[in-house]
């Protein structure tokens, strides 16, 4: 911490001409300051308040005293005033660090608590509320010392920049051979790696494409966006270019699930101060994305550095989006579909052909089932056509409900064959086979001429039953009609005859009644003879 009677004055002025008072109090020279100069530090959360003497107090506390500078000059982050400050951690005076969005705020009730909408998957339409910050133990407040690295044209050089006790090494840069293209031998080759404060950082502005801007704005605030150490790299004034790239390996924080088409190293572009990926175009990413090792360790080369005469080239790996608007379709980088998507397509695979091969299974077995079925029928109908042929012989072995009809099929051109065989082997010539067909076609013609007359004469005495019986109907109907005229005369009739002979019988006397009922009988009873003597004729023909 400076000296408390230097506060509110410049203190380099204590050092002799062309000098520079650093934060500790040290005096360098001028064109050095950049590189010997430290970087103030930041505050702590539980005193997140920078008052204006460079101190740390606890939100409400009141800062004392207050400095007003002189005009030209600027009140620094260690309470002097100065036309150029040191850089700082944190926040500047009078601002205070929020625990959680790591912005400064002048009111401490405008820092906002985001992290229950903090997600813990990658997801591509994640929003500024949605992407964690780290807070704690993050690479991103590393910063590597500054030192020099003499470089050997012909050799692999490979150097630690950032090397923490707790994190291990969080930042190396490897110089392959060949990659430094020298103008002058006899000077000594080399580049020098420094730090770079949240102060300088914090200006830097990471704008994103139009598709983007619902989700995080115009812009990405700095504490998403830069997730490694950062630094500043210088060459020797020999050097003149690199015509080999220089590999950077650096740990990022992965509080968020980045994938590593949205990962890039950049630098600030030195005239509109906006950050640049070292591949500035989505195809150049895409074609050499950034590769993950042991979960947060990513590498990426970039080509060049600014002279020791400069401010030196930043670099630091960053978020932003790697396409032109979020693709919704995209898998996260950790999701299990993409970590274990054979042995899903395997299962895929194993599964339609199981399904295949059971539908098939089944369409088999019911085509066999038809086939079963129908063969069963058929072996029914054999079976009864079989039974028919035994009982009515093979010529008739199939009769249906209409018409009779000669199935020639093996089976009946069989018997059919077996029964000739045996007539023909009772035959002893041609001559009486041919009287014996004969003779049945003879026999055939008689008695279908003794059917035809059967019914003829059948039809015959039908049409006479008939015409007695209407004309008997029509006899009953007339004496019912003069019934009592008749009776009055059949009355007389009777006295008439009883007085001649005294011998007179009501039953003696038939009526016209018992007259038709006896003429019924007896066409009945000739009728029934006449149909069973046809039957019985019928029956013996055949």
């Amino acid at each position: 911490m400076l000296i408390q009677s230097l506060v509110g004055t410049d203190p380099s002025a204590n050092c002799p001409p062309g000098q520079y008072m650093c934060s500790n109090g040290l005096c360098v020279p001028q064109e050095t300051q950049k590189f010997e100069c430290g970087i103030v530090p930041s505050c702590p959360f539980d005193r997140p308040l920078r008052c204006d003497n460079g101190t740390c107090v606890s939100v409400g506390e009141i800062c004392v005293p207050i400095i007003e500078c002189s005009e030209g000059f600027e009140l620094c982050a260690d309470g002097t005033c100065r036309e150029v400050c040191p850089g700082f951690n944190g926040c500047g005076p009078r601002m205070h660090l929020c625990p959680v969005s790591l912005e400064c705020e002048a009111d401490f009730e405008m820092c906002q608590n985001t992290s229950e909408s903090n997600l813990d998957r990658y997801n591509p339409t994640a929003g500024y509320e949605e992407i964690g910050i780290c807070t704690e133990n993050c690479f991103r407040d590393l910063r590597p010392r500054t030192f020099a690295i003499s470089v050997t044209p012909d050799l692999d050089t490979t150097v630690t920049a950032v090397d923490d006790p707790e994190f291990g090494s969080a930042l190396s840069l490897t110089i392959p051979a060949g990659a430094i293209r020298t103008g002058d031998d006899s000077e000594d080759t080399f580049l020098v790696i420094g730090p770079v404060a949240d102060s300088e950082l914090r200006t830097f502005e990471n704008f994103i494409r139009r598709g983007w801007m619902p989700f995080f704005g115009d812009f990405i605030r700095y504490p998403q966006t830069v997730i490694s150490p950062a630094f500043r790299c210088w060459r020797s004034s020999n050097i003149d270019t690199f015509r080999l790239n220089i590999t950077v390996t650096a740990s990022i924080d992965r509080t968020y699930p980045h994938i590593p088409r949205d990962i890039c190293l950049a630098s600030p572009d030195i005239i509109d101060g906006e950050w640049r990926c070292v591949q500035p175009l989505f195809e150049d990413r895409r074609q050499s994305p950034i590769v993950f090792r042991d979960g947060n360790i990513v590498s990426q080369s970039m080509g060049f550095c600014d002279t020791v005469d400069g401010d030196g080239t930043i670099y630091a790996f960053i978020f932003t989006p790697g396409s032109d608007r979020p693709v919704v379709d995209d898998e996260a980088e950790e999701s299990l579909l993409e970590q274990y998507w054979i042995f899903v397509a395997i299962a895929v695979i194993c599964g339609a052909t199981c399904c295949t091969c059971l539908f098939y299974y089944c369409q088999r077995q019911l085509r066999y089932r038809e086939k079963y079925k129908m063969a069963a029928e058929r072996f029914q109908e054999k079976g009864m056509e079989l039974q028919r042929m035994r009982q009515v012989g093979a010529a008739a072995g199939n009769v249906g409900a209409e018409d009779v009809i000669m199935e020639t099929n093996a089976l009946q051109l069989r018997v059919a064959g077996d029964q000739m065989n045996n007539q023909l082997n009772n035959l002893t010539d041609l001559e009486k086979l041919k009287e014996m067909c004969d003779a049945a076609d003879i026999e055939h013609d008689k008695k279908t001429e003794y059917i035809n007359t059967l019914q003829s004469e059948n039809k015959k005495l039908e049409n006479v039953l008939q015409e007695l019986r209407h004309e008997i109907r029509q006899s009953e109907a007339q004496s019912l009609l003069g019934h009592s005229n008749n009776l009055s005369m059949m009355s007389a009739s009777v006295l008439s005859a009883g007085s001649r002979d005294g011998s007179f019988s009501a039953a003696r006397s038939p009526g016209p009644g018992l007259i038709a009922s006896r003429m019924d009988n007896v066409g009945t009873s000739f009728a029934d003879t006449s149909f069973s003597d046809a039957h019985e004729s019928k029956r013996k023909l055949l």
